[in-house]
């Protein structure tokens, strides 16, 4: 069986135009995270992407908070298993 090959940039791409343009993004690189990733808010209301928090001196990594980014606004109902 073949499976057609999928250009995973182009899709990353589409993802982030296509992204809520109220979500947060990276103030150094202007990136929207992926859902699942993590935005690093700092003093000053500065929020970073996890890539531009790396290339931070070690002493400055200190985030006030982190934020998860959400696949969507609503939240996804979650229902325990039957047995």
């Amino acid at each position: 069986m073949r499976v057609a090959a999928v250009d995973i940039s182009s899709e990353l791409q589409v993802h982030s135009l296509r992204a809520d343009r109220g979500a947060p993004c990276c103030s150094a690189c202007r990136r929207r995270p992926l859902p699942g990733e993590l935005v690093h808010v700092y003093d000053g209301g500065q929020t970073l992407c996890t890539l531009c928090v790396a290339a931070l001196p070690a002493e400055t990594r200190a985030p006030v908070r982190s934020v998860r980014i959400h696949a969507s606004e609503r939240h996804l109902a979650v229902v325990s298993r039957a047995a």
